[in-house]
């Protein structure tokens, strides 16, 4: 298992929501099964939470989708649409 880290950037499309997470320099990145992700192929890593973090003043352009039994809380840009952090779930959080 690689114990390295490396620091990874991401964010929507029209950059209001940006994020850093920290976590090991290769990822295992899975497929999200829900029907919402599976219709846009959503690809995501699972890191502890601690390791996350917004950047700027991100929080003002989320907003979040959520449907069926309202487990899953797909959270997006309210600007553009683009899912970049689908579901927190205890200590993990989920990034796409």
């Amino acid at each position: 298992m690689d114990s390295e880290t490396v620091v990874h950037n991401g964010g929507c499309h029209c950059r209001k929501v940006r994020w850093r997470v920290q976590a090991p320099t290769s990822v295992v990145a899975s497929d999200c099964n829900c029907s919402d992700c599976f219709m846009r192929a959503n690809t995501h890593f699972i890191v502890p939470a601690e390791r996350f973090e917004l950047l700027g003043d991100s929080e003002q352009f989320l907003t979040t989708y959520t449907f069926g039994t309202h487990t899953a809380k797909h959270t997006f840009c309210k600007v553009c649409g683009i899912t970049f952090r689908p579901r927190w779930s205890g200590n993990y959080i989920q990034v796409c």
